[in-house]
């Protein structure tokens, strides 16, 4: 146009603009001034997109700039003087009824699904973004920033077609250890282990929520707001009925700006608003780093200024079980969609998602039961690592106390809290020392009582004598090299050596002869009679065995439970009556049936350790193989079995509950018409 600041279009948009302040909604009214100034803009688009000439100068002319804000203050005047509200700001709700929000999802029916829904929401408080938001991210571009601890990946912000780094910390626990809830490490864990398996539309991309990729324009925003009417329709309180995806924002702005050792730099670089001045060059420059301060305050941290240490595996990681953790950390996240880069150049990242499951392994299983998916990925990863789930929550007790000492300045408002906060921790942990001295002095009392024992079983074991038949002598010969080590091969083989016999009543030993036999329970009787192993076990002990002590006597000894001659009665005392003998094989073979159904549904080749047939001859080999049968994955078994016992007796109790209710209203209707009865009669 001849003068590009007032070309011929601009009087039609005028026109335009006129016929929007007196288009009148269905009620009668005229738009209110946000509602026209959309409309307006809309207008615009539709009409650059046609025309992209208008827009060579640029894309907000300033013959434009001029009818768009002439528009919206005339509104705003005829709003203000027909008793109206100028705009309708967006609401959001508390910090504390987010973390009731993110709880409500997690204990949902479906609970995979609760773990998308909670990461969503937590994703965008942490970003301080829209609804629309959380399709644009992707796990292949994101690093993890070690030096200050912190995992950051690109944020595309759809309204003003911008894309910026966005940092992630790990959430204050608080007094009270409900942090979790926020935590967005465990909530991004949670998401990957037990959400939703969907895939994203086929991509080379790896996206966070590829559920709410490829969605249409504005989907990805309503879904979320769905997932907050869900928890308000469900009895979620401090949710405002008029709350959308949009509150978020508002939410987690309130957070920062709230804050008052936040920079107001830091929170508008952190929320994306636009920033038009001297400080654009400088705000641009020090992005990532406003970004992270304005982070750690909404994850709940004191000072924006001190680096937040993550939690860490350090905490209960030694020289003796690194490679059981690694092992661990792997099997958790082993089935994820980006296991390959949590195994590579995220794998820091995957250690702090884990130390954060870990963590708050006690409060989560606390608020969702044995039974929730996340629990039992991390119980299953710990057996299959050959971790005692005993273990758990000692871990978690280790790395939250960790995590708090290093973190313990920062997660009080002032210096002198700070200092009383560690005061307690150091008495606590003196404490637990203390405690720790006093077991330890047991168990070596304990050690010392044993050794004695044992020397005193050294020393008859030194004295027995080990006899072979003699050649072409009736008399029997000492035999000569027997290494201490074979000992226990011949106990294992239940090796039959013939007796050396023994003098008569009437004949006297000879000097240098062997001495007579022990009595007929002693060890050395059990062999030079030719009893096997079995006979030498106190199995009328078998109900104080633990399943690991059952299952490997039963595999040394060849007790297979699976025949009818398994634990004849011939082991136990002849005094023991029938019924109790009975009792016992019942019990015990019920024990091995169940271990054996709990190991081979984990893991068809597991059947191994009920195999007697299966043992190998060798004893290197043999000792070997029953070397792997630990205590720890036994343990495990025994844990599985209980809890399936446990849910069938309560699934019982329940049904018992629920007949004896039926049978109470029966009672109450019979005895509701006999008053009626008896009234009219």
């Amino acid at each position: 146009p001849a003068d590009p600041n007032s070309p011929a279009i601009m009087g039609v948009s005028a026109e335009v603009a006129h016929f929007i302040l007196e288009k009148k909604t269905s009620s009668g009214n005229a738009y209110s001034p946000l509602t026209a100034a959309q409309y307006f803009s809309s207008w615009k688009t539709a009409l650059f997109k046609k025309f992209p000439g208008l827009a060579y100068r640029s894309s907000c002319p300033e013959w434009y700039e001029q009818l768009y804000r002439g528009l919206r203050m005339k509104a705003t005047v005829e709003c203000i003087k027909r008793g109206g509200r100028v705009s309708k700001k967006a609401v959001g709700m508390s910090a504390e009824t987010l973390k009731s929000t993110a709880l409500f999802l997690l204990k949902q029916e479906d609970a995979n699904l609760g773990y998308e829904e909670r990461a969503i929401l937590v994703t965008l408080y942490h970003a301080v973004g829209r609804g629309g938001e959380v399709d644009s991210s992707v796990w292949n571009f994101a690093s993890y920033d070690e030096d200050r601890a912190m995992i950051v990946f690109d944020w595309g912000e759809s309204k003003n077609g911008v894309q910026y780094a966005m940092s992630m910390h790990p959430q204050n626990p608080g007094e009270n250890n409900d942090g979790w809830l926020l935590d967005w490490p465990h909530s991004i864990a949670c998401q990957l282990i037990g959400g939703p398996r969907k895939l994203a539309p086929e991509s080379d991309m790896s996206f966070l929520f590829p559920a709410y990729v490829g969605m249409a324009s504005g989907g990805a925003a309503t879904k979320v707001s769905r997932i907050i009417k869900k928890a308000r329709d469900g009895g979620v309180e401090g949710i405002p009925d008029e709350m959308a995806s949009h509150g978020l924002r508002v939410t987690a702005a309130d957070v920062m700006f709230f804050s008052y050792k936040l920079p107001l730099m830091s929170a508008v670089t952190r929320g994306g608003w636009d920033c038009k001045g001297d400080t654009l060059a400088f705000y641009y420059i020090s992005n990532k780093k406003h970004i992270a301060e304005a982070g750690k305050v909404l994850a709940g941290w004191s000072d924006p200024f001190m680096k937040v240490s993550p939690p860490s595996l350090d905490a209960i990681v030694n020289s003796n079980n690194a490679s059981t953790i690694e092992s661990f950390c792997y099997n958790l996240f082993h089935e994820t969609a980006i296991h390959n880069m949590l195994s590579n150049h995220l794998k820091p990242f995957r250690d702090t998602m884990a130390a954060s499951l870990l963590m708050y392994y006690r409060e989560t299983k606390a608020a969702l039961g044995r039974e929730s998916p996340i629990i039992r990925a991390i119980h299953r990863a710990a057996l299959e690592s050959h971790i005692n789930l005993g273990d758990l929550p000692q871990f978690s007790k280790s790395i939250m106390e960790r995590f708090k000492i290093q973190n313990a300045k920062n997660m009080a408002e002032d210096k002198d809290e700070a200092i009383e906060n560690l005061t307690l921790m150091c008495v606590k942990l003196l404490d637990e020392q203390k405690e720790m001295k006093a077991s330890l002095k047991r168990v070596e009392d304990g050690n010392n009582e044993m050794q004695g024992k044992l020397d005193q079983v050294i020393g008859a074991v030194e004295a027995l004598t080990l006899t072979t038949p003699g050649s072409g002598s009736k008399r029997p010969r000492r035999e000569s090299g027997i290494e201490p080590n074979d000992l226990s091969d011949r106990f294992a083989r239940g090796a039959a050596q013939p007796a050396a016999a023994a003098p008569s009543a009437g004949q006297a030993s000879r000097p240098g002869t062997a001495p007579s036999a022990p009595p007929q329970r002693s060890i050395n009787a059990a062999l030079t009679q030719g009893r096997d192993l079995s006979a030498t076990i106190d199995w009328s002990k078998l109900g104080d065995w633990s399943g690991h002590q059952l299952l490997m006597t039963c595999l040394k000894t060849g007790q297979d439970w699976t025949k009818p001659n398994f634990l004849p009665p011939t082991l136990f005392p002849a005094t023991m009556d029938k019924s109790t003998l009975r009792t016992k094989r019942s019990r015990a073979k019920s024990v091995l049936v169940a271990l054996n159904g709990v190991a081979v549904a984990s893991d068809q080749s597991l059947d191994k350790w009920f195999d007697v047939s299966g043992v190998p001859t060798d004893e290197a080999e043999k000792r070997s193989f029953l070397d792997d049968l630990t205590h720890q994955l036994v343990d495990g078994w025994m844990t599985q079995v209980v809890s399936v016992l446990y849910d069938a007796r309560r699934s019982e109790l329940n049904q018992e509950r629920l007949m004896l209710e039926a049978q109470a209203r029966d009672n109450q209707r019979d005895a509701k018409l006999a008053t009626n009865k008896k009234q009219r009669g």
